[in-house]
């Protein structure tokens, strides 16, 4: 059984409260969503960064003020670290969730097992956790800056696709069960070495199911048709172009919507 290292929670910087009254027009409710998603922001991962060998580029836009679903990138002995997260729920009562389950995911990595035995290790301590942590969805990548290779596990989560070239996209599918509901499940990783310009995709549930059944739907084959149209295009342009694509479908969310990418650029 994994243990975790019981030192405390880690400490985030806080920046400072540029608005500690409510401003003109706004309601104290309003301030403390805008004080609930800044909080979000400063945690999450930027929308691109170069790590080594590798371009990444994600967006979350939340269905509601504060959004459920979390992208975070971190660096940790030589490699890095990046996740994309759906906590269950959607507004602030999942986003407060947040830095716990960060905290978590933090020292499950510094176990230094297997991606599959870190999974593992998440998934136990979520599932034992005191403070009853909703399950949560995670695609948990490890990328070793200086070469090509890129391990991944899904925990419940949307597949993934890697476009390799311009026309073959593959669905990633090594993992396991969505985290917190069985306390000993088993998770499975695979490596793969992405050549030039190919690109990882990950997309939440807010955005593969939505407009289900419709004209609209974003199912898993039409996000293999935009990944071959946009081959060559850098990761943030895919991330946007998607992004984009689903605004037109729906204006009006009724789910997050998180996209994250990674694209072999040296």
């Amino acid at each position: 059984m994994c243990q975790l290292d019981q030192r405390p929670l880690r400490k985030y910087e806080r920046r400072p409260d540029t608005h500690p009254e409510p401003r003109l027009g706004h309601s104290v409710t309003e301030d403390l969503l805008l004080g609930a998603k800044e909080v979000h922001e400063a945690l999450c991962a930027p929308p691109s960064q170069r790590i080594g060998n590798f371009d990444t580029a994600c967006a979350t836009v939340p269905a509601r003020h504060v959004s459920g679903d979390f992208i975070v990138s971190f660096e940790l002995g030589g490699s890095w670290f990046l996740a994309l997260g759906d906590l269950m729920g959607k507004g602030l009562p999942a986003a407060m969730w947040l830095t716990h389950v960060l905290d978590l995911l933090h020292r499950s990595c510094e176990t230094g097992q297997t991606l599959a035995g870190m999974m593992a290790c998440l998934n136990g301590e979520m599932y034992r956790s005191r403070v009853g942590v909703p399950l949560t969805s995670l695609f948990l990548a490890q990328l070793e800056p200086a070469t090509s290779s890129v391990t991944y596990s899904c925990g419940g989560c949307s597949t993934a696709f890697l476009l390799a070239g311009e026309q073959t996209v593959t669905m990633l599918q090594s993992g396991g069960p969505i985290l917190g509901a069985m306390e000993r499940a088993s998770y499975s990783s695979s490596t793969i070495d992405l050549g030039l310009h190919d690109t990882l995709l990950v997309a939440s549930d807010g955005i593969i199911e939505m407009h289900e059944g419709s004209s609209f739907e974003l199912r898993p084959d039409r996000v293999v048709h935009h990944l071959k149209f946009t081959a060559g295009d850098s990761a943030a342009s895919i991330v946007q172009s998607l992004l984009a694509r689903a605004r037109v479908a729906s204006p009006a969310l009724s789910d997050d919507l998180s996209l994250m990418a990674v694209q072999r650029v040296a």
